[in-house]
């Protein structure tokens, strides 16, 4: 399995920072740089449609997990509460941060729509270092407004090419933000970072053919993580966490974030270590199609058997529940046992008895 550079972080959408664009032009005293901050804090721990378990959120642990000022981060959360950028909702019995705008604009299963890139990775490297800091010491809302927008065009340029690096004509930049030279000076010192930010300046005294000042950029390298990767296996284990998620916030077990943690992992542990193999012997949309049934026939058992018992260990019941629902389903699908022994055999390593 060959190693690739991957850049981690939060999946935001073209819509969403178009919204924000557009709330920021039509009402520029609104958003703070503070609030802005908190936004991205919030993207980076909300799940899929937006939501956040509330006692699993604790500010105080962010701002001190990324020296970020707590006073000023817990005003700017109750700023995005004013304009209706967070809200409060209840479901199931339990208390969560809703994003909006991620539920709006998230891509619901639709091919068509994750055809097209309508999203990029803000990288998790942007909270390190305390990169975001200056920006709030500046009040400057506009460069973090600039700084995704550069985020955006980076990582379309890594994707397209894998590469990441821009030019810029400094003039027309600074202009979109409505900086002047002097603020847009001050703008590319914190952008830049002395070179421990997100972005990076790969050569700054450049001139176009028409004499227009012009900087180049690219990504940190230490944004990138490199990792072994299989786009197949990534694919299963998605689609796993997605539904687990799923079906724990539809239920009415209480359970605390830790924990579903603790559930994921068993079941990657306990499932999916065998379903991985399956690329060995099946075309990508057949083990996706075996993942999917056994997701469909084992995760409401195994639910539904935790909400009707007491327990104090939910991973521990969640692994025995999983453990006897994913036996019955391999023993009753002979298409799936069949599959797994056979990619158990293409990798020649022992074939648990299970599928034998």
């Amino acid at each position: 399995m060959a190693k690739v550079r991957k850049l981690d972080g939060i999946i935001f959408y073209q819509a969403e920072l178009e919204f924000l664009k557009l709330h920021f032009r039509e009402y520029s005293t609104s958003l703070t740089a503070a609030s802005l901050v908190t936004y991205l804090l919030l993207r980076s721990n909300c799940d899929e449609e937006g939501l956040i378990r509330e006692d699993d959120f604790v500010l105080k642990h962010l701002t001190d997990r990324y020296d970020l000022p707590y006073s000023s981060i817990n005003k700017g959360l109750l700023r995005l509460e004013e304009l209706g950028f967070v809200q409060r909702v209840f479901n199931n019995q339990k208390h969560y941060i809703q994003l909006p705008l991620v539920l709006r604009f998230a891509i619901k299963d639709d091919p068509r729509k994750s055809a097209n890139l309508n999203y990029f990775r803000i990288p998790n490297y942007i909270f390190e270092n305390s990169y975001l800091n200056a920006f709030i010491k500046a009040r400057d809302v506009s460069g973090i407004v600039g700084l995704l927008d550069i985020v955006n065009a980076l990582y379309r340029d890594y994707s397209n090419k894998s590469q990441s690096k821009i030019k810029r004509k400094i003039q027309p930049l600074l202009l979109k933000m409505k900086k002047s030279l002097r603020s847009g000076k001050d703008w590319l010192k914190r952008l830049l970072n002395d070179g421990n930010g997100l972005i990076n300046e790969v050569n700054f005294d450049q001139r176009d053919t028409f004499g227009n000042s012009v900087v180049e950029l690219r990504f940190n390298s230490d944004a990138f993580n490199e990792r072994e990767v299989n786009p197949i296996e990534e694919a299963i284990t998605a689609i796993a966490k997605k539904e687990i998620r799923k079906h724990f916030k539809n239920s009415t077990i209480p359970y605390k974030n830790s924990e579903l943690k603790n559930c994921i992992n068993i079941f990657k542990s306990d499932v999916l270590v065998h379903l991985h193999k399956l690329p060995n012997v099946l075309a990508k949309d057949m083990a996706l199609q075996i993942t999917k049934n056994l997701l469909v026939d084992v995760l409401p058992k195994t639910i539904y058997a935790i909400e009707h018992t007491k327990t104090e260990n939910l991973p521990g019941l969640f692994r025995v529940r999983l453990k006897g629902f994913f036996n019955s389903f391999i023993n009753t699908n002979e298409h799936a046992r069949t599959m797994i022994r056979f990619a158990y055999q293409r990798n020649n390593t022992e074939i648990p008895p299970l599928f034998t």
